[in-house]
């Protein structure tokens, strides 16, 4: 390749339409707050909830993309006095939804006002990360309803003498549309104009060689979760943060790195119970039952009939696993061996959390405390590191991994105090 003299063998110019994304529905908003500021779902309810007891937003928990006539009608008088008559629609913009029975009982996720980003600076009691979700649901609404943006994709062919091709692609904006509020960096980027003509010679500046390799699938982050428990249909908008919630709080998921990670709890809890109520556990069941929960509701079907069908198959498969004493085999190897014996280490569960036993029991009685380290902090008192640690009331704090010869704990990454 470094010998070959190239030339540009074809250029194919296509002009393309981006149109903006839906306004937020409640699992939309879960995502997007995680993916651009990692925050967990309970958080984003929590934040969502303040917002709307204080009048800011619409109501958050939905399914549906419909706004009401009175926002994209003032939407589009707000795009003409902000950003020009350009950027507005002729007509409101409407959005289907994809999502498995979903209800669309309630508005999707806007700001009340859309002179919101002006008084949300007076309204008392929020924080900044109060004030960058407003932020995020303001411009998503506010999007929804700018006209499409349009840009210019150039693909340039060339090949060498020795029969070796190459591909280059450039993106050209010739409108912003509507990313001109959603996303003002990527309107930057895209404004590099190419000047190339087919057939005529150009020089190799450097040859770089990469290896890659085929990765599996990532694990589950919260926001992919809620993602494809929406796809499944499983579970409803005011759901999806408590389930993702309560399998942290029973230690059948931990986190590692934001990426949600099974433990040896989750794992043995799962193959027990779908196998022992294959019914309940198939993915596609409680979609089913979300179903027939509507027909109900909506007088298609009957609610003894419905119950029937689930207890009486449910009511064996109960009375068999009752007889089952065989014990529940729960262990999570470690990386550590036993001080003491020399045996390896087991993740243990009490109901005060994961601990460290030696495999040796009860030979061996040697335990020790799994510490989760605080990446990147310093006990200010010692210099150790600093350790996550619990209350008896469940409350989190931080302390010294030298304790009892190092009292410093930290109840705040802001706040100090020493016990």
């Amino acid at each position: 390749i470094n010998k070959g003299k190239f030339k540009i063998q074809n250029i194919e110019e296509n002009v393309i339409s981006k149109f903006p994304p839906p306004p937020f529905t409640t699992s939309l908003l879960q995502q997007d707050a995680f993916y651009k500021f990692r925050y967990a779902s309970k958080y984003t309810m929590r934040l969502a909830q303040s917002l709307y007891e204080k009048g800011l937003i619409t109501y958050h928990r939905t399914d549906s993309f419909n706004l009401s006539s009175k926002f994209v009608f003032g939407a589009k008088d707000y795009i003409e006095k902000e950003f020009g008559k350009e950027y507005a629609l002729e007509k409101p913009r409407g959005f289907r939804t994809k999502s498995k029975g979903a209800q669309e009982a309630h508005e999707a996720i806007r700001p009340t006002y859309l002179n919101g980003l002006k008084k949300i600076k007076t309204v008392k009691g929020l924080t900044a990360n109060h004030k960058k979700l407003y932020q995020l649901i303001f411009n998503r609404a506010v999007a929804s309803q700018m006209k499409e943006a349009s840009a210019k994709i150039t693909k340039i062919y060339i090949k060498s003498d020795n029969d070796y091709e190459f591909l280059s692609e450039n993106q050209l904006l010739l409108f912003d549309g509507f990313l001109k509020l959603l996303n003002p960096k990527f309107v930057e980027k895209a404004k590099n104009i190419i000047f190339a003509k087919e057939g005529s010679e150009i020089n190799l500046k450097n040859l770089e060689n990469e290896e890659k390799d085929t990765n599996p699938p990532p694990r589950y982050t919260e926001g992919s979760l809620i993602k494809i428990l929406e796809e499944k249909g499983i579970g409803r908008p005011s759901t999806y943060a408590p389930i993702i919630s309560l399998i942290q709080t029973r230690g059948y998921v931990g986190k590692d790195g934001g990426y949600l990670v099974p433990s040896g709890l989750g794992k043995s809890v799962s193959d027990f119970l779908s196998g022992k109520f294959t019914k309940i556990f198939n993915i596609d069941y409680t979609a089913q039952m979300e179903e027939e929960l509507d027909k109900i509701a909506a007088g298609e079907s009957k609610i003894v009939k419905v119950l029937k069908d689930f207890y009486q198959p449910f009511e064996i498969e109960l009375k068999s696993t009752k007889k089952d004493d065989s014990l529940l085999e729960i262990t999570e190897e470690s990386e550590k061996d036993c001080p003491k014996c020399g045996k390896p280490l087991n993740t243990r569960f009490s109901k005060f959390g994961k601990f460290l036993a030696c495999t040796g029991y009860p030979d061996c009685k040697y335990t020790e405390s799994i510490k989760n380290y605080v990446k990147n902090k310093k006990c200010t008192e010692c210099g150790g590191g600093v350790v996550t640690k619990y209350s008896k009331k469940g409350l989190r704090f931080f302390g010294c991994e030298n304790f009892p010869k190092c009292k410093f704990t930290e109840f705040s990454f802001f706040k100090l105090k020493n016990a």
